[in-house]
Order: structure tokens, then sequence, then C-alpha cells
């Protein structure tokens, strides 16, 4: 969530100084209105997704006074609709109609959420995290479990 901290820190001077990793994006998720469904158009043009437009639009919010909340639910649903249009894309070149979404961006449930249910109503099969956690802690448990089976095949 790059973005929504450099938003955050820097163009709605709400936040100049992070104690904690993600800290500026956690809090820009927890200020979300969640009745906004309004949503900055992200583009993706030969594969690369192109964001001008989309910053274009926050920028202007900003300078129009429109409140943290209603931004953070813009640029929110902007990227899950982004990520839905994606995945229908990848499906459409694949036929691969299942998706995981995991990865520490995905502990931000504000996205995780609306991602999910844009993805469920297009048909996807959508995995979830439920006993091992989307970040790095995830990624150490599979590195153990990758040593623990090469361990066992030298034995």
């Amino acid at each position: 969530m790059g973005a929504s901290i450099w938003l955050y820190d820097h163009q709605a001077g709400v936040r100049q100084k992070v104690n904690y990793e993600a800290q500026a994006a956690i809090e820009f998720e927890a200020a979300l209105d969640p009745s906004e469904a309004g949503a900055y158009r992200f583009e993706v043009r030969d594969g690369t997704v192109a964001a001008g437009e989309a910053f274009r639009a926050l920028v202007a919010d900003i300078h129009m006074g429109v409140s943290i909340p209603v931004i953070s639910a813009r640029f929110h649903n902007g990227l899950a609709e982004l990520s839905r249009r994606v995945c229908v894309e990848i499906r459409r070149q694949t036929g691969i109609g299942e998706v995981a979404l995991s990865g520490g961006v995905w502990q931000n449930m504000a996205l995780l959420e609306r991602t999910a249910h844009g993805l469920d109503k297009d048909g996807f099969t959508v995995y979830l995290h439920r006993q091992v956690p989307a970040n790095d802690s995830g990624i150490s448990l599979g590195q153990a479990l990758v040593g623990a089976a090469r361990f066992e095949l030298l034995q």
C-alpha cells in the first residue's frame, strides 16, 4: 500500500511520521467511510497498471476538500475494482477461475472484503487465509515446511 502511505503522509497532511511499518496504510484504511461507493479508476495498459487518472482524481478531491474517509474509501474501492478486472482478464485469457488472495496487502480488511466480494459476484472461487497469516509469518511457516520436507528426504 505504498500509494496510501504517500497520500496519507504527504498529500493529505494527516500523518507526517510513522512509528511502525504500515502505520499510515493501517490508519488510512481505518479512516475509510464504509458508505462511500465511489472509486478512483485505475487503468491497465499493456499489462501495467496506469494510476495517473486515479491519482489526478484523488488530488483533485484533496484540493476540493473531500474528507479523508471518502478519499480512503474511493482509493480502496478503486484498488478492489482493479484487482477484480485484472482477474477477469486473466480468466478470459486462461480459463482459470480460482484466485488466492495471499500476501501482506490482504491484511487490509477493507481491500480484502471488497475484492473478495467482487470476485465472488463474478463467479470466481476465492481462497483466503484461515489458519496461517497472509504476511511474512506465513512465508516463514512455508519455508519451515519446505525445510522439514527436504530434511526428511535426506534421511
